[in-house]
């Protein structure tokens, strides 16, 4: 889950890991996230799709990398 101040992720991930992965795209460092935060598994509603409210709470209680 992205924003661009926040990345919500359940990988093993870095931001030199994202900073390269942007890179490759073209992507500006303007669209670089500010803050990754590591999740064991991402919140989902019963329908299966993300639970966006849950994950900013997650957000912004969880330590960020």
């Amino acid at each position: 889950v992205c924003s661009s101040d926040l990345l919500l992720t359940n990988q093993d991930i870095s931001r030199e890991t994202i900073r390269a992965a942007f890179a490759s795209q073209a992507i500006p460092n303007l669209w670089l996230p500010r803050d990754i935060v590591r999740v064991k598994e991402l919140p989902l509603l019963a329908s299966g799709k993300l639970d966006v409210a849950t994950c900013r709470q997650w957000a912004q209680a969880c330590p960020v990398l």
